[in-house]
């Protein structure tokens, strides 16, 4: 697997609560649906759980603040900048 694919599978986990629930509840067993390999199991099971949560809810906030700054009717060019969307 490679590294691309990790990160794929950590973004999963980052931003989709469902993925995130089943992540947490057998992380090694939901990281080997996506085809990861034992080593790379290990590290996700091992990993930082706290720090998940953490980011989670910072990733989510950034989210909702975009949304309702991009809902207004004059949306500053500066702000238009720092929340665009990452390529």
């Amino acid at each position: 697997m490679s590294a691309q694919d990790f990160e794929a599978f950590l973004a999963i986990i980052y931003v989709d609560k469902n993925a995130r629930k089943s992540f947490l509840a057998d992380p090694i067993a939901e990281a080997k649906k996506y085809g990861l390999s034992e080593n790379e199991c290990t590290k996700l099971r091992d990993m930082d759980m706290t720090g998940l949560a953490f980011a989670t809810r910072s990733f989510e906030r950034k989210r909702e603040i975009k949304l309702k700054l991009s809902q207004r009717k004059f949306f500053p060019t500066w702000l238009r900048f720092v929340f665009r969307d990452s390529p």
